[in-house]
């Protein structure tokens, strides 16, 4: 009986993915159809667009050492070689990155697939990941964030299977596609360690496997002698560079409140349970008179006023600025319920010394708004790597993961 259980679950599986596959694939071609593959290059396309033709007349160590971007040269070797067998314009780089997005929404699945305990919870954090408008965008032009995010996926997927070496490639095309996700590395370390420390072989394993996915990006970090290519782009942004920036971290507490706004929902008894939450949430609330969110001076400069599609939105709904930073305040609070939520589940959990599945969503998420305040710009987008991370840590069951 027990079997054919798991046979029947087994089938029941393969059909939900296949259902997953056909319904990605099938909105890939609606956006694919309705936003038309050759329209004008788009925002920051244009110039990512420049970098991939570069790369694609040949690659040489002059041009890996400066050419004119700040993130991982990994999506532009990538785009480029797609380019050198199918071409260089726009609507076959496109197609490229549709094919991106398609396997990372299906490596999405399948990690989600095995930490949920429910076929229910996976398809709302899933469709939830689809329909956001950054993952959206990022599915149809030509950038590079959705590259990182497939490590990221894949980096998840082997850690919850303990998979070392897809752990380490998983990771390392994080990282070389955008250097920030450094936090992911940083939390597979910590964790790693403190298991270590309980005797487990595992954490060798997988300290080891975070240890040999920064070596290409230690390489390249040599070559540009820091963290991006040696370029007039970082000449300009040095003097904000690795620098503590309040405003940033006013920015992305409120839009991981703001993009996983369903999944709270969904799990509003337990956030509300946690008063001790609610109550810091209200003390540190007032900081955001401090530093409300307007948009970097980088940005400013380049002559942008906001910090992306919902700032515009509340811009486009009122012109008043009280109305706004009451909007940007009121997830500010709600996010740092959530993240001091987080923080204290992580602490009861080092303090028992359980380097579960749970403590390593919980320390990625603390790493996350550690590192994040130091960029010199600040996105909404830039969030956009930790939300699978939240999703799974408020839908998931804690109990079958901790066994």
């Amino acid at each position: 009986m027990d079997q054919t259980d798991s046979q029947e679950q087994r089938r029941s599986n393969r059909r939900a993915t296949a259902a997953w596959f056909c319904l990605v694939v099938a909105f890939e071609l609606v956006l694919a159809a309705s936003l038309g593959l050759n329209r004008p290059l788009s925002g920051d396309e244009q110039h990512f667009v420049h970098t991939v033709q570069q790369f694609a007349t040949g690659l040489n160590l002059p041009l890996l050492r400066s050419y004119e971007e700040m993130s991982g040269p990994l999506p532009f070797m990538l785009y480029a070689g797609w380019a050198r067998l199918f071409g260089t314009h726009v609507a076959s780089l496109r197609l490229c990155s549709l094919l991106i997005a398609l396997l990372t929404h299906m490596m999405l699945w399948c990690w989600l697939s095995s930490v949920l305990d429910k076929p229910g919870k996976v398809w709302f954090a899933s469709l939830l990941l689809l329909l956001n408008p950054y993952m959206a965008y990022l599915s149809f032009y030509v950038y590079t964030d959705m590259l990182a995010m497939l490590g990221l996926a894949l980096a998840l997927w082997a850690y919850a299977c303990r998979r070392p070496v897809l752990l380490s490639a998983g990771l390392a095309v994080a990282v070389l596609s955008r250097q920030y996700l450094l936090f992911a590395v940083a939390a597979t370390g910590v964790i790693a360690a403190g298991q270590m420390w309980r005797g487990e072989k595992a954490g060798r394993q997988m300290l080891a496997a975070a240890a040999v996915s920064l070596l290409p990006l230690a390489a390249l970090v040599a070559l540009w002698r820091g963290l991006s290519p040696d370029n007039q782009m970082k000449s300009l942004y040095v003097d904000q560079m690795l620098s503590f920036h309040p405003t940033s971290l006013v920015v992305y507490v409120a839009c991981v409140a703001l993009y996983t706004l369903p999944v709270l929902a969904w799990r509003w008894r337990m956030l509300l349970a946690d008063r001790v939450a609610w109550v810091s949430a209200g003390c540190i609330g007032w900081a955001y008179l401090l530093w409300p969110v307007r948009a970097s001076q980088v940005s400013i400069t380049a002559g942008f006023q906001t910090v992306g599609v919902f700032h515009r939105l509340l811009k486009l709904l009122t012109d008043s600025l009280l109305l706004q930073d009451a909007a940007w305040c009121a997830f500010w609070v709600l996010g740092l319920v959530l993240l001091i939520h987080v923080a204290r589940d992580s602490l009861r959990r080092l303090v028992a010394q359980r380097w579960d599945q749970l403590q390593y969503w919980n320390v990625m998420i603390l790493w996350f708004f550690a590192v994040m305040p130091l960029s010199y710009l600040h996105w909404e987008k830039y969030a956009l790597p930790l939300l699978p991370v939240l999703m799974a840590r408020l839908l998931a069951d804690g109990g079958r993961l901790e066994a």
